[in-house]
C-alpha cells in the first residue's frame, strides 16, 4: 500500500512538473512574436570627401516638462563604393528627424536611399522621392545630370541637410 502511494505520488510530481513546462515555453513563445517598435534610418549613399555625417532626433517628450534630443554621428570616409550609416533610436519618435551631410568641406554625394522603419511600418526614399518625404535646406543643391546633391555655401555658412516633413512622421506613427 505505502508502495503504490509512493508511486502514485511520484507520478503526479512528474506530471504536474510537465505541464509547467509547457506552460513556461508557451510564454517565451509569445513574448517573441511581438516586435518592439523601434526608430531606425538607414542612410546609403558614396561622398567625395572625408566629413561627419549626423542624424539627429530633436524634441523628444519625456513627460509634459521635458524634452531630449538624440543625435548620432559618424565620420565617413571617401568612399569610391557605397556606404551605409544606421542610426537606432530605440522606442523614441518625435517629429523633428535631420540628416545633416556635414558641416566641414563642400562635396558631392551619391545617393542610394534612405529607409526610415518604425516597427512594422517603412518608407523607402529615393532620388525621385526624396523631396516628398524631406525638405532640403538651402546649402543642398541637386544635379541632375550627375544625379548627386552638392553642399554648397551660403553668406560664409556650410550646413547641409535634410528634415523630415511631418507626413513622413505621421506615416510611421499610424502602424
Amino acid at each position: 500500500m505505502i508502495k503504490a502511494g509512493v508511486i502514485l505520488l511520484t507520478f503526479m510530481f512528474l506530471f504536474s512538473c510537465k505541464n509547467d513546462t509547457k506552460n513556461d515555453n508557451q510564454v517565451i513563445e509569445n513574448s517573441v512574436v511581438e516586435t518592439p517598435k523601434e526608430l531606425v534610418v538607414k542612410l546609403g549613399f558614396k561622398t567625395s570627401v572625408k566629413d561627419e555625417f549626423r542624424i539627429m532626433l530633436n524634441n523628444i517628450e519625456i513627460d509634459e516638462f521635458q524634452k531630449k534630443n538624440i543625435l548620432i554621428r559618424e565620420t565617413v570616409p571617401v568612399s569610391s563604393g557605397f556606404e551605409s550609416i544606421v542610426a537606432n533610436f530605440g522606442n523614441n519618435i518625435s517629429n523633428n528627424l535631420i540628416i545633416n551631410l556635414g558641416n566641414k568641406n563642400l562635396k558631392e554625394i551619391e545617393l542610394n536611399g534612405i529607409e526610415v522603419s518604425y516597427g512594422e511600418k517603412r518608407v523607402l526614399v529615393t532620388n525621385e522621392n526624396i523631396r516628398k518625404h524631406f525638405n532640403i535646406n538651402k546649402f543642398v543643391e541637386f544635379d541632375s545630370i550627375k544625379r548627386v546633391f552638392k553642399t554648397i555655401k551660403v553668406a560664409g555658412k556650410h550646413q547641409p541637410s535634410f528634415v523630415a516633413r511631418r507626413s513622413l512622421i505621421n506615416i510611421l506613427k499610424k502602424g
